[in-house]
């Protein structure tokens, strides 16, 4: 069972958002929606109802006060000065009492306050605050809880408040359909976790099915405000219409090397100094953001440099070019449509790298295939992301970052792969830029949804068909087994080349690459060619005539005489290496007249 995204499910997206824009009255509400959903534009009014709330003392801060400040201080908007407001006015709170005269208090049954209370009390860790609050609520929240006039919804946030705080009283999340949507909102802050993958995909497929039944007249507003949490959560973990299921249990070690960028988080930073990353085994690896990923192999000659970057960009503009025309037709293309002018790119681009380092990984003595297969994961990574392996609803490894007195520090962390999309990578650049240039001049931009700003977003069901993980998984996978053929001719070009033969003064010459890379060659006329460099035959050594060994000789500095010897500029690294070798043959049989 995997979640399906539909139209129907675009619409209910926008109805609940008309509703809670259109309806919000009171402020806790208001701080509520804007910590659930922070893309709202109730988030402007966050920070500034937080303030106000953190101005009152004594017998202003009542209920709601404390419950504002609490989910204030878990979306990190508290100082330190606020901070203590709150703990003061915890502290205050757990001094009331829940009933006068017998009848209980509004706020034991006010459970969205009670949520903002618990996260504030578990936000200041104060073992005394925290023993205050936990005995305060012990002496109503099960009544609150088992109260025939509570709602579901209600009760899951009062069991999320007795978890927070300890699980003292062992309430639990109701288990029923109603609140699947409830409880996946919850799960997608981390505030609840699923016993099992297959309970929380089951709760994702309910919330879609939820939200295409009408809303019952007396949906209560932050009732409707998890549900649509709990909504874009589903929409991103889901696959579109007719899309292939593609659910694993296959889980990922830490990744490779640990990088600043992955799908969800993106971190700029300004500090020289190198940040710390905990791996999942513990190890702890550091990113120094003082210096450039330079590649570890032989440095390119400027030719072939200058080669690389004319085949990538040019290939990058084509690319471009040819996306834009897909996407400035009538309709929408579909996924498939946009395939082969990647395929084209990745293989023109991956043959181009494979020639120019196909000196250096023979030189430095590498596995050929581990390159070449390494410098084809690269590439798709490039382009379609990093997790360009997997799939939504697979775990994927990611890393959480936090930013505190010493600096940056990350953490890898495992979690459950939605829709994501990741706006690192090229195709995510590309498709944006065509699907700007159809509104532009082929279609006309489409309403922006009720809170969000006008433009393209991604809520429009025409843009979320393209960009997923799923799509450049899909993508990714059709590519892949071209860039295999390749690496499959790339090895037997790299495997059959002769060694350089120093002792005779020869250095083998390899097979011609096919295809756009003869470019790569320098080329001469057919006719009148004076060149005076050594010429190869394919399959034969390179005879170098002893007149450029003499004129090699007469000069000092191996890279001077692999020059003359090789009639280049710029020597390979294992050319200048052969020089000594070549010079001492031919003085072993030239040797001066003696006597």
């Amino acid at each position: 069972m995997v979640p399906v995204m539909a139209p129907s499910h675009i619409e209910a997206h926008a109805a609940l958002r008309t509703l809670i824009t259109e309806s919000c009255r009171r402020d806790l509400s208001k701080v509520f929606v804007a910590w659930l959903l922070p893309k709202t534009k109730l988030c402007a009014e966050f920070a500034s109802i937080a303030a106000q709330a953190a101005q009152r003392q004594g017998a202003d801060q009542d209920f709601q006060t404390i419950a504002i400040l609490g989910f204030a201080a878990d979306a990190g908007l508290l100082s330190e000065q606020q901070a203590g407001t709150l703990k003061r006015g915890l502290s205050r709170l757990a001094g009331r009492s829940p009933t006068i005269n017998s009848a209980p208090m509004a706020f034991s049954a006010d459970a969205v306050g009670m949520l903002g209370v618990a996260l504030g009390t578990r936000w200041i860790k104060d073992p005394v605050v925290t023993g205050q609050v936990v005995g305060w609520a012990a002496r109503f929240l099960r009544t609150s809880y088992e109260r025939g006039g509570t709602d579901d919804w209600q009760r899951c946030l009062l069991a999320v408040f007795d978890r927070q705080l300890g699980g003292t009283l062992n309430l639990l999340v109701p288990e029923s359909a109603a609140t699947a949507d409830v409880r996946a909102a919850l799960a997608a802050k981390g505030l609840i976790e699923s016993p099992d993958r297959e309970k929380a995909i089951e709760d994702q497929v309910q919330t879609l099915a939820l939200a295409t039944q009408e809303l019952p007249k007396d949906f209560a507003y932050d009732r409707a405000a998890l549900r649509l949490a709990a909504l874009e959560w589903a929409m991103l973990t889901a696959r579109p219409p007719g899309g292939p299921i593609f659910v694993q249990e296959a889980v990922r070690g830490s990744m490779d090397r640990p990088s600043q960028t992955d799908p969800i988080w993106t971190i700029k930073v300004t500090q020289k100094t190198p940040i710390p990353v905990t791996r999942l085994t513990g190890e702890i690896a550091w990113i120094n953001p003082s210096t450039t990923n330079e590649p570890d192999d032989a440095v390119l000659t400027p030719e072939n440099e200058l080669r690389i970057a004319e085949v990538t960009l040019t290939g990058r503009s084509e690319l471009r070019s040819e996306i834009e025309r897909a996407f400035s037709g009538l309709a929408w293309p579909k996924a498939s449509a946009i395939g082969e002018p990647f395929r084209r790119y990745a293989t023109n681009v991956f043959d181009v790298n494979a020639a120019a380092y196909l000196k250096a990984i023979s030189a430095q003595g590498r596995d050929s295939n581990e390159a070449l297969s390494a410098m084809a994961s690269n590439l798709l990574s490039d382009v379609f992301g990093r997790e360009w392996e997997r799939s939504p609803g697979e775990r994927v490894t990611r890393t959480d970052w936090q930013q505190g007195i010493k600096g940056w520090k990350g953490k890898e962390i495992v979690v459950i792969a939605g829709n994501d999309p990741d706006p690192s990578c090229r195709y995510h650049q590309l498709i944006s830029d065509a699907i700007k240039y159809r509104y532009r001049f082929h279609a006309v931009l489409p309403a922006p949804v009720t809170g969000e700003p006008p433009g393209l977003n991604l809520s429009n069901l025409e843009w979320w068909q393209y960009i997923g993980l799923n799509e450049r998984h899909n993508l990714a996978m059709v590519i892949k087994p071209y860039l295999e053929d390749r690496i499959k001719h790339w090895q037997f070009v790299y495997t059959h080349g002769a060694p350089s033969d120093a002792s005779t003064g020869a250095e083998s010459a390899l097979p011609t690459p096919v295809g756009p890379l003869e470019l790569l060659a320098p080329k001469h006329s057919s006719e009148g060619n004076a060149d005076s460099r050594p010429k190869r035959t394919r399959g034969r050594p390179t005879e170098i005539p002893d007149e450029l060994k003499r004129k090699a000789l007469a000069v000092k500095g191996g890279k001077t005489r692999a020059q003359i010897l090789y009639g280049i500029r710029y020597p390979t690294p294992q050319q200048v290496k052969n020089v000594s070798s070549i010079l001492k043959h031919y003085l072993g049989k030239h040797k001066p007249n003696e006597g």
